[in-house]
């Protein structure tokens, strides 16, 4: 964990590897789609919050798979995260959301955030 997450992330990254363990046999590994150390607007180590888990192979491919698949996976997440442990997902909402719907990670790496008041 490069990008030092606090405490709500760490256990976030737990409890997407339980998840992980229980649904797809434990083969999965920890992908920061933006990089751990990013910051987005107001989002201190937001790239600690912008991660996946994902098998093997997909890690090694994600540079083939593109953006648009990781936003299609964060979301396809938060849904198996909510279901399974049956609370919210703990990405701040306003991140989520200015995520999910950038066009491309270039807007990621300048900061775009359409929920500029959202926290």
């Amino acid at each position: 964990m490069n990008g030092n997450p606090n405490a709500a992330q760490k256990r976030f990254h737990t409890e997407l590897r339980e998840m992980t363990a229980t649904l797809c046999g434990g083969n999965g590994e920890l992908h920061h789609i933006v990089g751990s150390k990013r910051n987005i607007y107001k989002y201190e180590r937001a790239g600690e919050w912008l991660v996946l888990l994902i098998h093997k192979e997909s890690h090694d491919n994600i540079k083939k798979l593109g953006f648009q698949w990781e936003q299609k996976k964060f979301k396809e997440q938060k849904n198996y995260y909510e279901n399974y442990f049956g609370k919210p997902y703990p990405v701040p909402e306003g991140l989520f959301r200015s995520f999910t719907e950038m066009k491309t990670k270039q807007q990621v790496m300048k900061g775009f955030s359409p929920w500029s008041d959202d926290v």
